[in-house]
């Protein structure tokens, strides 16, 4: 639930530090819609690097494509 809501709460949290290429945003679903919680600039992102080959695939893009998120061209 709320899917839209949390993307557009997340855009805009992204505009208030955009000198950080990449924050984990913790967002919780209250009854009312979503909570910003926090965000993290060290979420483990190397973590999902190794694992993976790089986080940002050719299919992982297109998976977060599905979900609204665009990339910087």
């Amino acid at each position: 639930p709320f899917w839209s809501d949390i993307v557009t709460l997340a855009k805009k949290a992204a505009t208030v530090s955009p000198e950080l290429r990449s924050v984990g945003w913790d967002i919780a679903i209250s009854k009312n819609g979503p909570v910003l919680m926090e965000g993290n600039d060290n979420w483990d992102m190397i973590i999902a690097q190794v694992l993976s080959g790089g986080y940002l695939t050719d299919r992982r893009r297109e998976i977060l494509r599905e979900y609204g998120v665009e990339f910087a061209r």
